[in-house]
């Protein structure tokens, strides 16, 4: 057996396979199905989780029950009480009211006079 082939005959073996042409691959028969399978797989829109298709409506019909009872209660008149309750509260607020709104407004003054007396008190000690 002969390992070592001349340059001829190595051209030769090389013209031959040149020759022969590209071989032409083979290719699986269903490739075409797959790659279209895919191709309209990644057309299609993501659907969304089986949550998420209950939960959109089930939110929608909250928010709109919400705005429902929302208005009647909006709509619906408050009862008054007697005329004459008003016109008791009315006499209470007359006595309470004033001492409830002066009463922060003493306290300030009385405040005020305490720092006019300290610091005449402290004048005067200064005083040789």
């Amino acid at each position: 057996m002969k390992t070592w082939l001349t340059n001829a005959e190595r051209m030769q073996a090389l013209d031959r396979a040149l020759q022969g042409g590209p071989a032409q691959p083979r290719t699986p028969a269903d490739l075409h199905g797959s790659i279209m399978r895919a191709l309209e797989t990644a057309r299609r829109p993501a659907r969304p989780a089986g949550l998420w298709r209950f939960a959109v409506p089930a939110l929608a019909l909250v928010w709109l029950a919400a705005g429902w009872w929302y208005s009647q209660r909006a709509t619906r008149p408050t009862p008054l009480g007697p005329p004459a309750t008003a016109l008791v509260v009315g006499a209470e607020w007359e006595q309470t009211m004033p001492s409830a709104v002066m009463a922060p407004l003493w306290e300030e003054w009385r405040q005020v006079n305490r720092s006019v007396t300290n610091t005449v008190e402290f004048l005067i000690a200064a005083l040789p």
